[in-house]
């Protein structure tokens, strides 16, 4: 029995094409719509489900009966508590998870009890780093010398954006005595020549 190549090639890819076909999540409404397509994420009760015909939708999760995903997503309930695993069929107005880790066969809860789906990662907190470095250096003698090094750093950093102060300052002291004489007492006479030096910097940097 001869097997037509052609035939066996094009039963394969239907079967491919019905399987991905398949392999998709789902959402049913109260109105009795099915729709198929990728579930993106839910906030503030708005779904955000993608379909290959209409893109990205918007559907307010108060409409929704049931959700079913062929991968996992993490959902977060009112209590703060997140999970992790795909959504299986499940009587109307609940859901059931199959978790990742296993170490419940499945979860189920109600839809009204699910805050988020895949929720945005929330923004990091400013972060402040500072540093400061101060030398003294006194040095007596004919000539007296003080000298001041200060330097310093503070970095700014958020989610998006960086910030980089950072400055020094060095200051220098003379102090030069002559002895002059007399027949009565010796006087010292001072003469202070200060310099000084003052270096500052911003950086700004975007994290890529």
């Amino acid at each position: 029995m001869k097997v037509n190549r052609l035939a066996v090639a094009i039963f394969v890819v239907s079967m491919l094409l019905a399987a991905k076909s398949v392999m998709a999540d789902e959402i049913w409404l109260k109105n009795g719509d099915r729709i198929t397509g990728t579930v993106k994420s839910m906030e503030d009760k708005v779904l955000i489900f993608k379909t290959p015909y209409a893109g990205e939708m918007s559907i307010n999760w108060d409409e929704i009966t049931a959700v079913t995903t062929d991968s996992p997503i993490e959902m977060v309930l009112h209590d703060n508590t997140s999970y992790l695993g795909s959504m299986e069929p499940a009587p109307e107005g609940q859901i059931e998870l199959q978790l990742v880790d296993e170490t419940v066969e499945r979860l189920a809860v109600d839809l009204g009890e699910v805050k988020a789906i895949n929720p945005t990662p929330p923004e990091r907190d400013l972060e402040v780093k500072a540093r400061l470095n101060i030398g003294v250096k006194v040095e007596t003698g004919n000539t007296d010398r003080e000298k001041y090094d200060v330097d310093g750093r503070v970095s700014l950093r958020s989610e998006k954006n960086r910030f980089i102060f950072y400055g020094s300052t060095h200051w220098t002291k003379l102090t030069v005595t002559r002895q002059l004489k007399n027949l009565e007492a010796l006087v010292n006479m001072t003469d202070s020549s200060p310099r000084s030096f003052t270096s500052m910097a911003l950086l700004f940097l975007k994290p890529t």
